[in-house]
């Protein structure tokens, strides 16, 4: 029995700090003292080999039927020599069959073994993408001023993954600044591309149908006893065909009896349905007011001027102008009737 220490040197100075891990070719000293302080030495020769440092760069995408080659897809940090061997698994069991010609998208290994044992095995991808086959599907229409979204508007057959964009031309040169707010009537296309630079096009008909634009003109207003014809009371600035109906709210849920003899003071509803359902609404202001209720306030007498102007009251408190005159014919008014 005895101690046993690694030294760098014959001379037995510098110590290895690790000998279960030396990472360092060269010549190092085993060193055995007994516990009667006999001792023994031996040189050991520790050769450690530069394996392989291979560095990946996958190779461009490419679209269905091309093939990739991905023998060019590595590089050397070391520099060492050794042969180059092709595979599907990490494992290095299932050789590759022609590592120039692959024509199955996925992940491929890259081995290189020195003749004396040292490798290393890196992967690559290789994307090889099916080409898309769009299929255009026209947005419901809508009614203006409303805005059309036609992000979903198409289905991918093939279904790879890609980089859609929309544009309102078909040789793609103007492109849609918001394809989910459509604003215009129109044609619009839409483009897909894959890596690999394949792509397809379709195109959409989106259907904005136009809205009534109703402009109101308050009809007169009348006296109570008298009716308001409210059917008059506007026009439709876009021309557009519709059928208009006349309501009491404006949830257009209680119907007007009859638009042509409106008899109660109020704001009423216009609406106009196109034939494609956009609908505009408007109110409508019907005023019929009520007569003024004068009546005689103190006695009409005066030692000097009297003031006619206090000499009354409005019962119903109704606004106006007022008006005073010398003779019931109204013909003769009063010059300063204060």
């Amino acid at each position: 029995t005895g101690t046993v220490t690694y030294w760098k040197d014959p001379s037995f100075s510098v110590a290895v700090d690790l000998p279960n891990t030396v990472d360092e070719s060269g010549t190092y000293y085993v060193r055995k003292i007994t516990d009667n302080g006999c001792e023994h030495s031996a040189p050991v020769d520790v050769t450690i080999n530069t394996s392989p440092e291979l560095i990946i760069t996958d190779p461009d995408p490419v679209c269905v039927p091309l093939i990739v080659d991905i023998s060019g897809s590595f590089t050397d940090a070391q520099n060492t020599v050794g042969s180059i061997s092709y595979w599907t698994n990490p494992e290095a069991t299932d050789p590759l069959p022609d590592p120039l010609a692959v024509d199955v998208a996925g992940t491929y290994y890259v081995q290189k073994v020195k003749p004396d044992g040292c490798f290393d095995i890196q992967p690559v991808e290789v994307v090889i993408s099916e080409i898309p086959t769009l299929s255009g599907i026209d947005p419901p229409p809508a009614c203006d001023p409303e805005k059309v979204d036609i992000t979903s508007s198409w289905v991918d057959a093939t279904g790879p993954e890609g980089t859609l964009t929309y544009w309102k031309d078909d040789l793609l040169t103007d492109p849609v600044s918001d394809a989910t707010a459509i604003g215009e009537s129109g044609i619009y296309y839409i483009r897909k591309e894959v890596p690999g630079g394949c792509f397809d096009t379709t195109s959409v008909n989106v259907t904005l149908n136009p809205t009534s634009g109703l402009i109101i003109t308050d009809p007169d207003p009348v006296c109570e006893g008298a009716t308001i014809d409210i059917t008059n009371s506007f026009e439709d600035a876009n021309g557009v065909d519709g059928v208009v109906t006349y309501w009491v709210d404006q949830g257009n849920t209680v119907p007007v009896p009859d638009p042509t003899m409106i008899d109660i003071d109020g704001i009423y509803y216009i609406r106009k349905e196109s034939v494609n359902g956009c609908t505009d609404i408007a109110e409508v202001n019907a005023e019929i007011g009520k007569y003024p209720d004068l009546e005689e306030v103190g006695a009409m007498e005066a030692c000097d001027a009297f003031d006619l102007t206090s000499a009354f009251i409005d019962n119903n408190d109704l606004g106006g102008n007022v008006y005073y005159w010398e003779n019931p014919e109204f013909t003769v008014p009063v010059e300063d009737p204060e």
